[in-house]
């Protein structure tokens, strides 16, 4: 990313999140860490993780801390998440349902959040995108609803729009076209909501399943 950032001259920054849930063992934690990597979480026992890795003073108070996955009021991933912002100040629940706002906005804390776009699959357009059938994130009706709703907050601010796209796309022309799509919904909730400034999209690049994988990942980028 870094040689494609200079190819193109982008002015922005390029950042990665590893995901625990891909691997929770300790030593692929410390490394990813080591690395730089920001961390990506999805459940309750993601959050203890991170704890730990803040009591082993291997997670920076610095370091984004990014919180997928479903976290309705009540549930103990949201409240391990209100505890987890007590410790760390740089974290970003990102909301796939309007039912998740609530707990954050009663927190007394303030947060950043993120939206989570309803999209897993190749649609050409929003419209294509609100018709599938997905778990993961809301139709852009309620994107908009939510990132209304956040805006009037006083404790809470929008800081990130999140395109689920899947994983091991090893077609790139595809994989582009994918992303398009929530592009355009990023710039244009980034016309009305100034706060937004981080286009996060997941599932990831391809990573070798096969010791014969190759991937142009600087023409991806």
């Amino acid at each position: 990313f870094a040689e494609a950032i200079g190819a193109v001259g982008y002015n922005g920054r390029f950042r990665y999140a590893y995901a625990s849930k891909a691997n929770a063992a300790e030593e692929v934690i410390r490394t990813t860490l080591g690395a730089g990597a920001e961390h990506e979480m999805s459940s309750t026992v993601d959050v203890n993780i991170a704890k730990l890795m803040i009591e082993r003073g291997l997670l920076p108070p610095d370091r984004p801390v990014l919180a997928n996955g479903f976290k309705p009021a009540g549930s103990p991933y949201s409240k391990n998440l209100l505890s987890l912002r007590q410790r760390h100040e740089n974290l970003i629940p990102i909301i796939e349902d309007m039912s998740e706002l609530a707990p954050f906005l009663s927190s007394g804390q303030t947060f950043e959040l993120g939206l989570r776009q309803k999209t897993y699959g190749k649609y050409t357009n929003q419209a294509e995108m609100d018709a599938a059938n997905s778990r993961f994130g809301m139709d852009s009706d309620d994107i908009w609803k939510t990132a209304d709703y956040i805006h009037a907050a006083p404790n809470l601010s929008l800081v990130m729009y999140h395109a689920m796209v899947g994983s091991q796309l090893t077609d790139i022309e595809e994989f582009v076209q994918w992303l398009s799509p929530g592009m355009e919904m990023y710039a244009r909730l980034r016309k009305r909501f100034n706060t937004l400034n981080a286009f996060n999209w997941g599932g990831g690049t391809p990573v070798p399943m096969t010791l014969d994988f190759s991937y142009d990942y600087v023409g991806f980028a």
